[in-house]
């Protein structure tokens, strides 16, 4: 990029460069420079303060971890929140992925389809993230994947189904 050609020519510039320069000498004011901190006259002070302000903020940190570890403890003293029990599934059973669970949940993403069958091999207890505990709603089902965990939302009996078919 070519430089850009200034309107002032050369002597006029060097002129009033020089014209500053005598300017500055003859106040000599200080060169104040914002880049540099100011002058402490009390070192010892400023770092005290510097000191109390980060143990404040370190109290303060482990005052919440304190207060969080706390209501923790509490909760898990209480036990689980509720309890929910899902029944009506056994080992053994044949069931289905029902149409409705298969368009509401998506499930595509775990290589189901409405209509995929299996036999429920064991059901499975899980404690869930907010303290809530759940008996029997996901189970281990033998299916077209081989063994797979599903939850017993997607899933109607295929008794059910053969006694709908003969009415």
């Amino acid at each position: 990029m070519a430089r850009r050609k200034s309107r002032i020519p050369r002597n006029a510039r060097a002129a009033a460069l020089e014209q500053l320069r005598t300017f500055r000498e003859e106040d000599e004011a200080p060169e104040v420079s914002r880049s540099t901190r100011p002058e402490v006259s009390n070192s010892e002070l400023l770092q005290e303060l510097r000191n109390e302000r980060h143990e404040a903020k370190r109290n303060n940190k482990q005052e919440k971890r304190q207060a969080r570890n706390n209501a923790q403890a509490l909760r898990q003293e209480e036990g689980p929140r509720a309890k929910i029990e899902y029944s009506g599934f056994n080992p053994g059973d044949l069931v289905m992925i029902s149409p409705r669970a298969n368009k509401r949940y998506g499930l595509e993403r775990y290589q189901l389809f409405a209509g995929a069958t299996g036999v429920i091999v064991e059901e499975e207890d899980m404690t869930l993230w907010g303290g809530d505990f759940e008996k029997g709603r996901w189970v281990q089902v033998m299916g077209p994947n081989g063994l797979q965990q599903w939850d017993i939302r997607w899933c109607t009996h295929m008794d059910d189904m053969d006694e709908e078919d003969e009415d």
